[in-house]
């Protein structure tokens, strides 16, 4: 089973869809906690993106469990 990083992660970024011939990828801005999008005119940036925006998600999300004591560094 996945740990609950995973889990958080995939409810505040969404995998790339279209959206009037561009491809967008939604996402919950971290110091806002608002959504965002990014749009893209090509399928493989807007997948690059993503993927870069889980592992940006996933690492603050650590980070901010290790910061209340209930992750060990």
């Amino acid at each position: 089973m996945a740990d609950k990083s995973t889990l958080w992660v995939w409810q505040n970024v969404y995998e790339p869809t279209q959206k009037n011939g561009k491809w967008v990828v939604y996402y919950r801005n971290t110091q806002t906690n608002k959504w965002a999008e990014e749009s893209f005119d090509v399928h493989e940036d807007a997948f690059d993106f993503y993927y870069k925006k889980t592992k940006e998600l996933t690492d603050y999300y650590n980070v901010f469990l290790r910061e209340l004591g209930v992750k060990p560094k």
